[in-house]
């Protein structure tokens, strides 16, 4: 594109050139002739006033013609840089992954001041790099899509970030933890026997090669429960909404209590150990993944789609045994 435009300038500016070049010659012959012919005519004066006009055509379209090669130049070399961006491109994609439901457990969240029963949910996976170049800056994000009446319910996590995955290089394994989920829709999707009630996980994969190209990878899989699994979804989902119903006087007086209250601990400690009982010794079950083709997408994108798209991401600092509420 910027050489056809390069013989394009070119060819106009020798067009424009030979106009005025005749042009200059006739004004010359008509000179000459005036001055013959007319009296008080200068031949030498008027030549040159003539010829300082042209001059002064002639600068303009150099300046013109300057600024032209100038912005084809620039192309050409925003061109080369996007084509270097494009060839290098790194391929980061999931290898393995792995779902588990943790076994219902009693919670404080000191952040919202709320206490809640419910399972954690654990969405584990390793990375590779099939390409020949290096892949920089990688953020992970997922979510997990409930349907919802004719919309979805989303729950989302904190983003992981790998600062390089070289080629052929593996990730060590990343750990996506999901809460908040106390009114157990994941466990009620899971139990619908129409596919397209099943819950998805969906995995977003942000990265960046070293030459300045920016990518994006989507891949979708649904969770499906197998019938061991399944036994236990039905299973801790009655045992947290008849927990919740029996101990509601006791909720509501945990509620109450503050910090300083010394039986606010014991108390909580109690409905834990209260909880645990009604429960066997499994730790987790785990959940079948599977995958969608038709939603695997990879996305070459602009840096400034590429900033936007990452500029909310959070990612997780556990203090030793207690996360830190951060406040903006």
């Amino acid at each position: 594109m910027g050489k056809r435009d390069n013989k394009k300038i070119f060819r106009n500016v020798k067009v424009g050139v030979g106009i005025l070049l005749i042009l200059l010659l006739l004004s010359a012959i008509g000179t000459l002739v005036a001055a013959v012919n007319v009296d008080n005519v200068n031949f030498i004066e008027a030549l040159s006033g003539i010829s300082s006009f042209f001059v002064a055509i002639l600068t303009a379209l150099y300046v013109y013609t300057t600024s032209k090669q100038i912005d084809v130049a620039t192309k050409q070399l925003e061109e080369m840089k996007e084509e270097r961006a494009i060839s290098e491109q790194p391929l980061v994609v999931m290898k393995k992954d792995d779902f588990h439901i943790e076994k219902p457990d009693f919670y404080f969240s000191p952040c919202v001041k709320e206490y809640s029963i419910q399972s954690r949910y654990f969405y584990k996976i390793k990375l590779i790099n099939y390409s020949n170049f290096a892949a920089v800056s990688i953020d992970v994000s997922a979510e997990i899509l409930v349907p919802d009446n004719d919309s979805w319910l989303t729950f989302s996590a904190c983003q992981h970030r790998i600062n390089v995955l070289s080629a052929g290089q593996e990730s060590q394994e990343i750990s996506i933890m999901f809460v908040n989920d106390s009114d157990t829709k994941l466990f009620t999707s899971l139990r619908e026997l129409s596919v397209k009630k099943l819950p998805l996980i969906r995995l977003l994969i942000y990265y960046k090669n070293l030459c300045g190209g920016y990518y994006k990878i989507e891949e979708v899989r649904q969770l499906v429960s197998h019938e061991d699994s399944e036994n236990y979804v039905r299973k801790w989902q009655k045992q947290i909404i008849s927990f919740k119903t029996e101990q509601m006087e006791v909720l509501k007086v945990l509620s109450k209590m503050t910090e300083k209250d010394e039986k606010r601990d014991q108390l909580f400690e109690s409905m834990k150990a209260s909880l645990e009982l009604a429960l066997d010794g499994r730790k987790e079950i785990q959940i079948q993944t599977r995958e969608v083709p038709s939603m695997f997408n990879i996305s070459l994108l602009t840096e400034k789609e590429y900033l936007d798209s990452i500029k909310n991401f959070t990612y997780a600092r556990p203090l030793h045994k207690i996360a830190e509420c951060i406040k903006e």
